[in-house]
């Protein structure tokens, strides 16, 4: 989901009373959107490559004002105000893992640097768990990973564990995939965790199906991502020509249509004009062979008009210009 791409309008902090509790009455439903959202638009897979969000942060840190002005946030809750929005996503951020509120009113930030101005990124190995339900329970509880990792027997060799990120599935469903950054204190012992991960499990009954330095799951990321938005780029820039295309392809209808109205049909007006602008005078319809209508009645033979000219007949029920009429 894109950023929004128009200046939202300022939000005043500290937030008015009314649109503090107008906000805290929104569903469970719309807070997880909110946090999603929230947490997706300044996440590794979209920030870096947001040149709007990027433009908007002061210090590392946005507006919640400016957020709340997203296409996406405004669907999840179509009857809040802008205002109101802001509000909740101000409340929302107090329960994510991977954004923490500032200071300032109304502010957010990353709890963590991008990985570019990541500065522990050669402390930092990337571990996959293989997909199972205890990965999931552990993982969605850090201190109990790391303490986990504290209790394996090879553990002198890369303790202690500094920390632990757990990654997200923050585009539709937030769900934990299984990965985890882990930061040691040095690059030795992040080698060392390395090993120990290829080992046997990781933490009990938790395998390792991947395993490899901070740096290298970052550079691969980064070309993942940049393929991502390619393709979205490709894509958009293939929807805005088909409808350029479609627009145009009405306007010369439109255009078409007006020439049409203007212009005189034949005869509309009086005698058609010739090229040189004199009147051309009618011309009467005459009957040659079969070119007139037919009269019955008794009478004389009827001449036969020859190429379109005037037949004459002498005989009762005779019609001047009827071609074959005679009877």
């Amino acid at each position: 989901a894109p950023a929004p791409a128009e200046q939202p309008p300022a939000t005043t902090w500290p937030a008015a009373e009314h649109d503090v509790k107008q906000a805290s009455t929104s569903t469970q439903e719309t807070r997880d959107d909110f946090l999603r959202q929230l947490e997706f638009y300044l996440c590794d897979a979209n920030l870096p490559y947001d040149d709007f969000l990027t433009g908007k942060l002061e210090d590392g840190a946005i507006d919640c004002g400016v957020v709340a002005n997203s296409p996406r946030i405004k669907h999840y809750a179509p009857l809040l105000t802008p205002a109101q929005r802001a509000c909740l996503l101000w409340a929302v951020a107090e329960t994510s893992d991977s954004v923490v509120r500032t200071a300032r009113e109304g502010w957010v930030k990353r709890r963590y640097p991008l990985p570019a101005d990541e500065p522990a990124v050669d402390r930092l190995a990337f571990v996959e768990l293989a997909p199972t339900e205890e990965a999931q329970k552990i993982l969605s509880d850090v201190s109990k990973f790391a303490e986990a990792l504290a209790a394996r027997a090879d553990a002198a060799t890369f303790a202690p564990v500094v920390g632990a990120r757990p990654r997200r599935d923050l585009r539709k469903t937030r769900d934990l995939t299984g990965g985890v950054l882990v930061e040691l204190e040095s690059t030795e012992k992040r080698d060392a965790f390395l090993t120990a991960a290829a080992e046997g499990d990781v933490v009990p009954g938790c395998t390792a199906a991947r395993a490899e330095a901070g740096k290298a799951f970052f550079d691969a990321f980064d070309e993942t991502c940049k393929a991502f938005k390619a393709e979205g780029d490709r894509r958009r820039e293939k929807a805005k020509e088909k409808k350029e295309k479609k627009l145009e392809k009405k306007r010369k209808a439109e255009e078409a249509a007006a020439a049409g109205e203007g212009e005189t049909p034949e005869g509309a007006d009086g005698d058609k004009k010739e090229e040189d602008g004199a009147p051309k005078k009618k011309q009467k319809k005459h009957g040659g062979k079969g070119g007139g209508k037919k009269f019955k009645g008794k009478g004389g033979k009827g001449g036969r008009g020859r190429g379109g000219g005037r037949g004459r007949g002498r005989g009762r029920g005779e019609k001047k210009g009827g071609g074959d009429a005679g009877g």
